[in-house]
């Protein structure tokens, strides 16, 4: 006759025996599953992961000798608009606290942004910059005239 503590320990090693066998079907069915779940990158459309996001600070340019192109765009002011039957002309202050005259087609800005229209009161500038992935994209300034206290 058994005693209660052999009735415990042969409960104890049928369920060490039954655990091992469960875990080891559980294992080969884990190891099944995995081959059958490989996962395969397409890089198409998505940057390349180990690229840093963080870029280089870009040399500062040289100056040039021409005022407009040696300021930002964000920079400048635009002062007034004038225009006769041959021209729409605006007047633009740079931070050096002087003041130019552009036309539609000239080449303003650090980054040769071109003056596309001379509206009533606005002046659209489209320069190419980069976007974060590095190509060149149009992005459109708009110099808008101060609106006085009162108007």
């Amino acid at each position: 006759m058994m005693t209660w503590r052999g009735t415990i320990m042969a409960f104890l090693v049928m369920a060490a025996v039954l655990f091992a066998g469960l875990q080891a079907s559980a294992q080969e069915k884990a190891a099944g599953e995995i081959k059958k779940q490989a996962y395969i990158y397409h890089e198409a459309g998505r940057r390349d992961p180990f690229i840093s996001l963080i870029r280089p600070a870009a040399k500062e340019q040289e100056k040039t000798g021409i005022p407009w192109l040696d300021y930002d765009v964000s920079q400048m002011r635009l002062i007034a608009i004038a225009s006769d039957k041959r021209a729409e002309y605006a007047l633009i202050g740079l931070p050096d606290k002087k003041y130019y005259t552009i036309r539609e087609g000239m080449t303003v800005g650090l980054h040769r942004g071109k003056v596309v229209k001379i509206l009533g009161d606005t002046v659209l500038i489209r320069e190419m910059k980069p976007d974060f992935k590095g190509r060149m994209q149009p992005v459109d300034t708009y110099l808008r005239l101060r609106k006085e206290e009162g108007q």
